[in-house]
């Protein structure tokens, strides 16, 4: 879920220039970067109706919250939605329109999760386990970040050629950098790194391991979860192919990008600060189905995960910001 944040941080005016005389040296053309950032103006995604992520004012004083310095609430788009979960190794049940069923949160740091992230370089897990409350296309259930205020945002010879490059590597990659919103969305069968298809609940717990199973249960051959990503990068693959409504789906969305204890972005041994680029906005744990209506009733799920350094940023931590005059 989170590893569209790269494409807006991987490229530099360096490497683009980089890039450039590379490939002018080998004879192609005005430069390899500068035919993409001609590709992203005319194949740039459009603005879509996204979810208000909850106003600062409504969240809960800092004090009270429950995983501190991590906050994890659901959204308007869940029935009896909660507002302060703790992130202690219990799966939490939810519900939306589309789906209903648990949500299990791990974190590199949880005692509970040791054996799960050993010798692993991921720094969270995210699995959400149920099922669909009616029949999906493959195509339409997208996952990714959204955010429905201005996200600030590298210039754009760095980011416009950055996103094309991301784009001709995942030719399904939907994504909005505008003024009024930003959003990054793939298809889900495309994007979770493990999912396993079964006929009964499976019980969820901090060190579990979600076996990849689709390619055996749906297509009747063995597939790894990079195969099965691989299969679904093609757009006539996803077509035509639902979820079954009768079958629990158990999915593993792993990251190694984005450490959300410190809300930075790793990548190419540097880190950013996402505080700094997301105006005071949560992460998502989110999928929805792509298409018009109201964003209430599109959501499978979509939970936020707010950090304390974003009420730093606004003074609403009244104590830290007391303690810094």
């Amino acid at each position: 879920m989170f590893q569209q944040f790269e494409s807006l941080f991987v490229s530099s005016k360096a490497d683009i220039d980089r890039e450039d005389e590379n490939a002018k040296a080998e004879g192609s053309g005005s430069g390899f970067f500068s035919k993409l950032i001609n590709q992203y103006q005319e194949e740039e995604d459009a603005k879509i109706e996204l979810l208000p992520c909850t106003k600062l004012e409504d969240l809960p004083p800092l004090t009270e919250w429950k995983s501190k310095p991590i906050l994890l609430k659901e959204t308007k788009a869940h029935e009896n939605a909660t507002t302060n979960i703790p992130i202690n190794g219990i799966p939490f049940n939810f519900e939306t329109s589309c789906f209903a069923g648990k949500l299990l949160f791990r974190s590199h740091t949880m005692p509970e999760a040791e054996a799960y992230f050993k010798g692993k370089k991921r720094l969270s897990s995210m699995v959400i386990s149920g099922k669909f409350k009616k029949p999906l296309n493959f195509k339409d259930v997208q996952t990714g970040q959204e955010f429905p205020q201005p996200v600030k945002k590298p210039p754009s010879i760095v980011y416009k050629p950055a996103i094309a490059f991301f784009k001709m590597l995942a030719p399904l990659l939907r994504i909005f950098v505008g003024c009024e919103q930003f959003y990054s969305m793939s298809p889900l069968m495309q994007t979770v790194q493990s999912i396993c298809i079964s006929d009964e609940e499976m019980e969820l717990s901090p060190d579990m391991v979600v076996e990849e199973n689709y390619g055996e249960v749906v297509l009747g051959k063995r597939m790894t979860g990079v195969e099965r990503k691989k299969y679904f990068s093609d757009a006539e693959n996803l077509n035509g192919r639902m979820f079954d409504t009768e079958k629990w789906y158990t999915l593993d969305f792993y990251n190694d990008k984005v450490d959300v204890e410190k809300l930075c972005l790793k990548v190419l041994g540097s880190e950013f600060l996402l505080s700094n680029y997301v105006n005071h906005q949560p992460l998502r744990i989110l999928s929805r189905v792509f298409e018009p209506g109201d964003p209430r009733d599109l959501y499978l799920w979509n939970f936020e995960i707010w950090h304390e350094s974003l009420l730093k940023q606004t003074g609403k931590d009244e104590s830290e910001t007391e303690e810094g005059e």
